[in-house]
């Protein structure tokens, strides 16, 4: 998919607590729309600051703020990560809502813009089943949605998601 011609809407809904082996981390669900078309892309803490200092080299002169990595305390408490969670959105808002930066390669591919993995469009078929699946970090993320009209002529919509770990 080619999404030059339009500039992306992006929010982060929603994060996942994730354990590997020992070691905890938190993944945020990225939620991007462009056009009629929209997916997810799953990103960690680091990939935002990676993105973040590849464009505060390119731009340093441009305002962007990430939030702060936290040195003492709990990265998992709940009030914490909410806060981190709209500091991110905040940071990706700032970058998606400025055109040019919209078309940086860095950008696209953080977004997956040219490649998404679990592309819906909203127009789908009532009774049209979808299953998507996307490999992230040796786990297997499958995306359902299903669309169902009630006998009222009511639309509904169901999203499915589950992670599938691998046997360690």
């Amino acid at each position: 998919m080619n999404s030059k011609s339009s500039c992306p809407n992006v929010s982060i809904p929603s994060f996942d607590e994730h354990r590997e082996k020992k070691k905890r981390y938190t993944v945020y669900k990225v939620l991007v729309r462009v056009g009629r078309n929209e997916w997810f892309v799953l990103r960690r803490y680091a990939e935002f600051d990676k993105l973040y200092n590849a464009l505060k080299k390119q731009y340093p002169q441009f305002p962007l703020k990430l939030p702060a990595k936290r040195i003492f305390g709990d990265n998992f408490e709940p009030a914490f990560i909410k806060q981190r969670r709209a500091g991110l959105n905040e940071f990706i808002q700032k970058i998606v809502s400025n055109p040019s930066f919209s078309e940086l390669l860095d950008v696209r591919a953080f977004l997956q813009m040219d490649n998404p993995k679990n592309q819906s469009d909203p127009s789908e078929d009532e009774d049209e089943k979808h299953g998507h699946m996307v490999q992230y970090l040796e786990r297997s993320y499958f995306c359902f949605k299903l669309h169902v009209t009630s006998e009222t002529g009511k639309r509904i919509s169901v999203m499915i998601q589950f992670i599938v770990m691998p046997e360690i």
